[in-house]
């Protein structure tokens, strides 16, 4: 790959069950099928192109390798800056800015100096394993952790913690193995679940664990997946 750009894929998604149906990996055999439009071809290295794809539903991007695969996802460079997201903003009109509203559902582990924000779902195994390892740094480092709904079940899971008169402390005793009892999720709360998804993923973050630590005034350094050091150090 373009040791320039230095392109490394993080994650690979496909949008939908239709898409993912139409599309055995190349891109003439997803056009064919008359629910997506090409806008725009773009190219991102000598093996990447990107391609604004459009539907009833809006518009994407997609990433073609030399194999013909497309995957849609999250690109970072060497420097950390996610490229992705600069693709959104020049050939979507996504503004970072725009798409950063969270929702007011959130609670806090730790007090610490540092200030870090992850979005979690309740039930993904990767989110446990970073909160489990941020036990020890509590004196160092404040998270704010904020609910989005990945995995099925998680929006009356989520609603198990935030009917506690204390979410914080709910959640603990969840991800050290305790059992809560099963709540719906009323509306408010999957409203701020979607809220808390479209801020996610408008700051080209796609998979949970992900978040990013406050390293001054509205400066922030982006991170995915369970790595304790992109908070910690």
């Amino acid at each position: 790959m373009n040791r320039k750009i230095g392109m490394l894929l993080l994650m690979m998604t496909f949008t939908g069950a239709s898409l993912a149906e139409e599309l055995p990996g190349y891109l003439p055999t997803l056009l064919k099928s008359g629910k997506y439009q090409l806008v725009e071809t773009f190219t991102v290295s000598e093996f990447m192109e990107g391609h604004v794809i459009a539907s009833d539903e809006g518009r994407l991007i997609l990433y073609s390798l030399p194999n013909g695969m497309l995957m849609e996802g999250t690109l970072l460079g060497v420097d950390g800056a996610f490229l992705s997201e600069v693709h959104k903003k020049e050939y979507l009109g996504v503004s970072q800015a725009s798409t950063s509203k969270t929702s007011d559902y959130e609670f806090q582990q730790g007090s610490g100096d540092k200030e870090a924000v992850i979005f979690f779902d309740p039930m993904c195994p990767a989110c446990k394993h970073l909160y489990q390892e941020l036990i020890p740094y509590e004196s160092e480092v404040k998270v704010t952790w904020k609910p989005v709904s990945i995995f099925n079940g998680s929006e009356n899971t989520t609603a198990s913690i935030f009917r506690d008169d204390n979410p914080a402390q709910a959640f603990r005793f969840m991800m050290q193995g305790g059992q809560l009892q099963p709540v719906t999720a009323n509306q408010e709360l999957l409203d701020a679940m979607h809220i808390n998804m479209g801020a996610m993923r408008g700051q080209g973050l796609e998979a949970t664990p992900s978040g990013y630590l406050i390293i001054g005034e509205g400066q922030r350094r982006y991170f995915q997946g369970a790595n304790i050091d992109n908070i910690i150090y």
